[in-house]
């Protein structure tokens, strides 16, 4: 639970930083997948 409330407010702030949103997919996407191997 803690881990998944830390990804969303590092992606909010990393989109934020970054992206206007339509890539969110994306971003997630690929750290989901780098994260998982």
């Amino acid at each position: 639970m803690a881990f998944q409330t830390l990804m969303q407010v590092w992606l909010s702030g990393y989109v934020r930083n970054f992206m206007p949103g339509a890539t969110v997919t994306e971003i997630l996407k690929t750290d989901y997948t780098k994260t998982n191997c």
